[in-house]
């Protein structure tokens, strides 16, 4: 059972000159913590707060106050933190010689202990230490200054450390360029507890705190629940796969034809056939996207459904092709512009399906900025026509490169043409190499949606441009 979000903005965004009013303005906003970080300039390269600044604050809110401790070493001082009114105190694995000893310190001192790990700190320091600890923190930014850029490696590493904890009563908590896109992420790897300081403080007072704080709550916990809806899915197709080992594969899947760029990577067409679920006739369709807007050309998608159950997808794709030769024409679309640079099929049954790292490049020297895409799928209502399906959902589209997370689609509400979309998947990744430094690329999906055997696979595509 996933543990409840909590929100612990980071006063060390807060307006310092009147950190009394700021750290009531985020209880009144509806905070869980307060995050309090204390930097010593030696073991992180700033300063901030000190035991005094912590034993001001503890007046002002009943609110847990979440310390954090960046300072080496750090065992003299956990009394002092203690005594002015921590109820938290968490220290790094590094700050110390004896992280064990440390934490039974903290415990001893009626305090709840907490261990941080860096990005470049393996999780692996937490084997034996797991029985001590209340908190787990995952620096998702490099310690020491606000208002970084989150590191997309992160949610790979609270995934792992989250299956270390188990069912240890343990809250899992990520610190580092927490906003509503990049929660999240975190949120669906295991994370609960959310340190925000810019997100948050960048508001204008309770009521923009509180715009703030929900908003991240809100990504945090549809995440989570996405999260737990797919966990108890997979737990029921391993059931039924394991009852119905023999039973045929039910619904359709299409196949992808031709696929390719304009000279200019101004637009991309993507092709997909197959034999209709229950009809049993051929389809196909041809679908040009205009990559600045990513949205589709006019005339597009081009459509054919042959309605005679002796005609074959060949012979429909055929049909498609020559209404649509004229389009390609117009907009320049050849198949041998692009590479395909991820191929991620649904018969791969060790695929990640919402989550892919590539090259734009094809090389045998794998070297370069890797890009990551990330796909997370939320409730989303496609209307009353599709209730008798039960649950539909829509989705976000995260692009990342080392230090820059971007939303390439996220998903308002559910256009007719999907139907009632029960599942995506990343399926392919195309790249078309511009210059240099200039690529386009074209992100490959799989819908499902209710057919009349079972779930029908249909393709989606997002495109966009970017510097690599």
């Amino acid at each position: 059972m996933s543990r409840p979000v909590l929100i612990a903005p980071s006063i060390l965004a807060a307006d310092f000159s009147r950190l009394g009013e700021e750290v009531r303005a985020i209880d009144e906003a509806g905070c869980d913590w307060v995050h309090v970080d204390v930097m010593d300039g030696h073991f992180v390269p700033n300063i901030s707060f000190g035991a005094i600044a912590v034993e001001a604050v503890r007046p002002v809110t009943k609110k847990v106050l979440d310390v954090h401790l960046m300072i080496a070493p750090c065992d003299p001082y956990l009394e002092q933190f203690a005594k002015a009114g921590a109820d938290i105190i968490t220290i790094h694995a590094e700050a110390g010689p004896h992280l064990d000893r440390s934490l039974q310190a903290i415990r001893n001192l009626g305090k709840k202990a907490g261990v941080s790990l860096n990005p470049g700190t393996p999780e692996s320091v937490l084997d034996y230490v797991l029985d001590r600890l209340d908190l787990i923190l995952v620096m998702s930014v490099n310690p020491g200054f606000g208002g970084q850029a989150f590191i997309p490696a992160m949610a790979d590493k609270v995934r792992r450390i989250k299956a270390m904890i188990g069912d240890r009563n343990i809250d899992l908590e990520v610190d580092g360029g927490m906003t509503p896109q990049t929660a999240p992420l975190v949120a669906a790897a295991g994370a609960n507890v959310f340190v925000a300081g810019s997100a948050v403080y960048k508001g204008e007072g309770v009521a923009g705190y509180r715009r703030n704080i929900t908003a991240i709550r809100d990504a945090a916990e549809a995440a989570q629940c996405m999260s737990s809806i797919k966990n108890l899915f997979n737990s029921l197709v391993a059931v039924v796969a394991g009852s119905f080992a023999s039973a045929a594969y039910a619904g359709t899947l299409a196949e992808l034809g031709s696929t390719g760029f304009s000279d200019d990577g101004a637009y991309f067409a993507f092709e997909q056939y197959g034999i209709q679920d229950g009809s049993g006739f051929a389809y196909a369709s041809f679908t040009i996207v205009d990559v600045k807007t990513d949205s589709w050309v006019p005339g597009t998608p081009v459509k054919v459904r042959l309605d005679d159950e002796t005609l074959s997808a060949s012979q429909a794709r055929s049909a498609v092709r020559k209404q649509a030769s004229g389009l390609l024409a117009q907009y320049g679309v050849k198949s041998s512009n692009g590479v395909l640079v991820v191929h991620n099929p649904a018969s791969e049954l060790s695929a990640d399906p919402e989550n892919v790292r590539f090259l734009p490049v094809k090389s045998t020297m794998q070297s370069g900025v890797p890009i990551e895409v990330q796909l997370d799928a939320f409730e989303l209502s496609a209307g009353t026509e599709c209730e008798v399906h039960g649950q539909t959902f829509g989705f976000r589209l995260l692009l990342s490169v080392p230090g820059k997370v971007r939303i390439l689609h996220e998903d308002s509400r559910i256009p007719k043409s999907r139907g009632c979309p029960l599942a995506y998947r990343i399926d392919q990744v195309y790249a078309h190499r511009l210059n240099n430094r200039d690529f386009v690329l074209a992100i490959m999906l799989v819908m499902n949606t209710p057919g009349f055997e079972g779930p029908d696979g249909k393709y989606l595509a997002f495109t966009t441009r970017m510097t690599w």
